[in-house]
Formats: structure tokens, C-alpha cells, sequence
């Protein structure tokens, strides 16, 4: 029943940002895409987010950890969810040339003691594509500044890079709409960590690498 909560939560969510114009309708101006061409014949394609400055809003119980605990987006799950563990976070999407293309949003939950994470990423005039991976970026980064001698509640700087889902844990694109509609492929997840506040936000770049095949 929980788990049938979060997910409707997550929806909801999500639709809610659609009416407040951050996945507007309508006529929508195409920007440039800078995509290259793999060996196989993919498309490859770098997205980026760089944060604080990028992230919307996020929320999610504190097992959503670190990735849910920026205080100036975050607001509080629905009493009903409290028990549950999740995590969800919305932000600015950049192409690899640093211009905002779109919205990228990630969703985590832990279904059967596996973690599982959706990035949906909607950019105007292209479509909607959506990667699923089975992790646990919280847990990951966590330890990875616990590993660098960050404390709760202490400021830290440095270098981090952390890659959450890359080579044989790579996400697989499981849906899109329009020029994503019919394809494959895969996307690589790596968080670049450049510090932590005393409040716990982050500070760095989230890094998709991804690679788009056309579907036989």
C-alpha cells in the first residue's frame, strides 16, 4: 500500500509542476541538440545539473538522505509517506555547452530492499525520456564524504567524484515520447561533489551521460 502511495505521490507531483509551467505545452521553440555519434550508431548526448543553483524543489523521507535535505527546496512529504523510503528532486536540465534545454527529475524508492531511481528528463520541442537504474546514490555519496572526512553539521570542500550508475549498472531508457519514442539505450549517472554546508546541501554536478538507439 505504501509503495502504491509513493508512486501516486510521485505522479501527482509531477503534474503539478506541469501546471506550473515548468514542462509547458504548446508550441515550443527547438533548441540545438549536442549529440554525437557512437560507434554502434547511437546518439550520445551529455546532460548536466549543477547545484545548488539547478535544483527546483525536492522532497522525501530521511531515507531519501542527503539527496532530499536542501533546505531552501525542500518541502515536507505528506504525513502518509512518512514511513515510506523515498526521495524525489527536480531541477534545471543543461546540455554539455551549460545552457538550460529543458527539466530533469529524479525519483528514488526501495522496492523489495533494492534501490531503484527513474531519471524522466522532458526538454521542449524534443519529448520525454525516461532511464531507470537500480541504486543508491544517497548511501553512495553519503559514505563517499564520510570516506573524504566530511561531518554532519560541518562544512566541507573538495573532490568528489562519484559514480552512482555507470558501466554495467548503467540506466536503461524504458520510454519516450517524440524524437525519444521507439529508442534504447542507457545513461550514465556520475555526481561530481565539490563541497557540502553546514546544512547539508551540495555543492558540484550531476553528470548524464547517455546514448540513444533507434529501435528496429
Amino acid at each position: 500500500m505504501k509503495f502504491l502511495l509513493t508512486i501516486g505521490f510521485l505522479i501527482g507531483f509531477s503534474g503539478v509542476l506541469t501546471a506550473a509551467g515548468f514542462l509547458p505545452v504548446g508550441a515550443q521553440q527547438r533548441l540545438a541538440s549536442r549529440t554525437a555519434v557512437a560507434n554502434n550508431g547511437g546518439r550520445l548526448e551529455t546532460f548536466t545539473i549543477r547545484l545548488p543553483a539547478d535544483r527546483i524543489v525536492s522532497t522525501g523521507s530521511a531515507a531519501g538522505g542527503i539527496l532530499a535535505s536542501d533546505p531552501a527546496t525542500r518541502v515536507a512529504p505528506p504525513a502518509a509517506l512518512a514511513g515510506t523510503e523515498f526521495s524525489l528532486e527536480h531541477y534545471k536540465l543543461r546540455d554539455a555547452e551549460g545552457a538550460v534545454i529543458g527539466v530533469a527529475m529524479r525519483h528514488w524508492t526501495r522496492v523489495a530492499e533494492q534501490g531503484a531511481a527513474t531519471w524522466t528528463v522532458s526538454i521542449p520541442a524534443r519529448g520525454t525520456v525516461v532511464w531507470t537504474s537500480a541504486d543508491n546514490a544517497g548511501s553512495l555519496i553519503a559514505n563517499a564524504l564520510i570516506g573524504a572526512g566530511a561531518q554532519t553539521g560541518v562544512a566541507w570542500q573538495g573532490t568528489l567524484s562519484v559514480p552512482v550508475a555507470e558501466g554495467a549498472r548503467a540506466g536503461e531508457l524504458v520510454t519516450g515520447t517524440q524524437e525519444f519514442e521507439g529508442t534504447t539505450g542507457r545513461v550514465e549517472e556520475i555526481w561530481e561533489i565539490s563541497g557540502i554546508d553546514g546544512d547539508g546541501v551540495l555543492r558540484g554536478t550531476v553528470t548524464l551521460n547517455t546514448m540513444v538507439n533507434q529501435s528496429s
